[in-house]
């Protein structure tokens, strides 16, 4: 798993990522800019790296070092190291140390940090990825796992930018369709819900939720507020109703149940 995989493949992951960079800039030119990856590091300075560090670097990743010596804003906020920055820093200075279930009870933990070579932080925040540097407690030299959540080991330094990758281009296949887009499937700028469509997604939603949680099924939006009470209703308040609560009150006058929901056109009048 974690043999060489030879350099035209990390120059296809490496493409892959400048063109989503370039996607990530268009898309945010407030928030980032392009980066670009370091040149190849040398066989002395991996050498002087493996010298610093104490032992040898896995040669996966040691092939990558090779290609591309660290990345600056490789991904978003986060940087790929290079190989005279590696291993500065433990686990035990993050958030905790060990391999974690999504409801949080500890499935692996680690007596020490020497098992542990850190290759990628963020700039401002906790994201690192740590590498395994040697075999331990029945794990492979060569795997990975990101900080502070713990909760997924990556195979290989090659698996880690796949997952990455697939999971970058996913959110940005979203975030290029605008605000909210990625939820409705298209950009909502060109084609946007009607308020009837909007409350039938949140109903459904609800729906979901409470199978999701074991709870009784969520009652249902009551129907549409008569246009004599929306009268009444501006009469008492003495203006005119926001022209999107107008439309909320006409598709549906108020929502029962738990999480809390739009109140009746009446209620307003108390």
């Amino acid at each position: 798993m974690n043999t060489d995989v030879g350099v035209a493949r990390w120059r296809e992951l490496i493409d892959a990522f400048l063109e989503q960079r370039e996607r990530l800039v268009r898309i945010h030119p407030d928030l980032y800019e392009m980066s670009q990856p370091n040149p190849g590091a040398t066989e002395e300075q991996l050498l002087a790296a493996e010298a610093r560090l104490g032992y040898r670097i896995p040669a996966q990743y040691r092939e990558f070092l090779a290609v591309a010596d660290g990345w600056s804003e490789w991904n978003s906020d986060v940087s790929l190291l290079s190989c005279a920055e590696i291993g500065h820093g433990t686990i035990s200075e993050t958030e905790g140390l060990g391999i974690r279930l999504a409801e949080g009870d500890v499935l692996v933990n680690w007596s020490t940090d020497v098992d542990w070579v850190r290759i990628a932080d963020s700039d401002g925040t906790y994201w690192e990825t740590f590498l395994l540097h040697r075999d331990s407690q029945g794990y492979r030299a060569g795997q990975l796992m990101m900080t502070p959540h713990g909760d997924h080991f990556y195979e290989s330094f090659e698996q880690y930018l796949v997952e990455e990758l697939a999971d970058l281009t996913t959110r940005l296949d979203g975030e290029e369709l605008g605000p909210h887009g990625k939820y409705w499937g298209r950009d909502l700028r060109l084609d946007p819900p009607t308020m009837q469509q909007i409350v039938e997604r949140l109903a459904a939603l609800r729906v979901e939720f409470a199978e999701l949680c074991g709870d009784p099924a969520p009652g249902s939006p009551n129907p549409g507020a008569a246009p004599s009470d929306i009268a009444a209703l501006e009469v008492h308040l003495g203006r005119p109703l926001h022209r999107e609560h107008r439309e909320l009150l006409e598709t549906a006058d108020g929502w029962p149940g738990k999480p809390p929901h739009p109140e009746l056109c009446g209620d307003h009048r108390r």
